[in-house]
């Protein structure tokens, strides 16, 4: 099953200096390419504001929060699943017999 991960960064915990901040954000990112390049996240976005985005995975609701663990306490999540179009129309024909 698909989820769907919205994320919204905890900007009360980011550092105030300049440097600080960008090397903790760059880690994070870092972080997010490698879990991209392993096919881990199938896709993931963030808003022009940088504050806030989403992310979208296969993984099962145990390695989602090994995933999101480590991110905490500098991002926080939602997890929504999801169903695909051929599970929701499934669904809609069996709900009509």
């Amino acid at each position: 099953m698909i989820k769907l991960l919205l994320w919204e960064t905890n900007l009360s915990l980011l550092p105030t200096d300049p440097e600080e901040r960008m090397k903790l954000v760059m880690g994070l990112m870092q972080m997010v390419k490698e879990e991209v390049d392993k096919g881990l996240v199938k896709m993931w976005g963030i808003s022009p504001s940088g504050r806030n985005g989403f992310s979208i995975t296969k993984r099962d609701e145990k390695d989602i929060l090994a995933q999101t663990m480590k991110f905490t306490p500098y991002v926080k999540f939602t997890v929504e699943p999801m169903l695909s179009a051929n599970d929701a129309l499934a669904v809609l024909q069996q709900v009509q017999e």
